[in-house]
């Protein structure tokens, strides 16, 4: 879109019309930037959740299985 705008600013008058483009240039910065910073919270919120579900996996379960007495190797010692 760009290119064809040029095309025909070079057969009128090309500073109005590069500054025409840099304007339409400016607006899709801005609404591409104002789309990424509606998401951005949400992207942060599921990063955190994702976290605290492996804390909670890899580090509280196994301290809830050593205290209710069920360790990962119990059905291991009874086979023997």
């Amino acid at each position: 879109m760009c290119i064809e705008m040029l095309k025909i600013g070079m057969q009128t008058d090309l500073p109005e019309m590069i500054a025409k483009m840099l304007e339409y240039v400016e607006s899709d910065i801005n609404n591409t930037l104002e789309k990424i910073v509606k998401v951005l919270p949400e992207i942060a919120y599921m990063f955190v959740g994702v976290v605290l579900i492996f804390f909670v996996c890899a580090v509280l379960v196994p301290c809830i299985s050593l205290y209710m007495g069920d360790w990962l190797f119990d059905a291991y010692a009874d086979e023997l």
